[in-house]
Formats: C-alpha cells, structure tokens, sequence
C-alpha cells in the first residue's frame, strides 16, 4: 500500500485525540515540543529559537485555558443568576397558588 493511505485526514486526527486525551490543545504543545526539541538535537534550530517555540507554545496554551475557564465560569454565572430570577418570579407572582405560597414560606 502507498503510504499516502495512512495519512490520517483532519476529522481523523480530531477524533483521535477526543478519544486519547479529550484536550487537544495539551497534545498539541506536547507535540510542537517534541517536534522542535527533535529538530533541536538534529542541528535544524538553534537554542535561540528552540527556547522561543517552547516559550510561545506554552505560554499560547496557558493563555488558552485561562481563556476557557473564564468564559466557563461566566456561563455558570449567568445560569446561577438566570435561576435565582425565574425563582424570585415564582414567587411574587400573585396567581402561583399554593406550591409558590408554600416555597415563599420556606425562603423567610
């Protein structure tokens, strides 16, 4: 078989790492690592720029997370914050019945 047959394709490449790790982006700055510290051993780069891909792949990654974490957290909020309304609606609403009469109670 020609070796073009196992090159995977992108969508190939995704699923793998869903399945492996779940956290592409880890993969990826352990992979560019690995690439560069190879290409390093090999006389392809210098030290200089074995140091900057390191820095700036790590430095991408970590950038990345605190991104994703934040926008997690902010979701959260506005779940929690959406929730606590709909609740304080329940319960001034004049025509709840008794079950909101009920909660209303609990909540003084």
């Amino acid at each position: 078989m020609p070796f073009r047959d196992y090159i995977p394709t992108p969508a190939g490449l995704k699923a793998w790492l869903d399945a492996m790790t779940g956290d592409e982006k880890f993969v990826l700055v352990v992979g560019c690592g690995g690439m560069s510290s190879i290409h390093l051993a090999f006389g392809h780069i210098d030290q200089t720029t074995w140091l900057a891909v390191i820095t700036l792949t790590v430095g991408a990654y970590i950038t990345g997370k605190t991104i994703e974490n934040t926008a997690e957290t902010q979701s959260n909020t506005k779940v929690a914050v959406a929730q606590t309304e709909a609740l304080a609606v329940v319960n001034t609403s004049p025509n709840a019945g008794p079950a909101a009469d009920a909660i209303a109670g609990l909540n003084k």
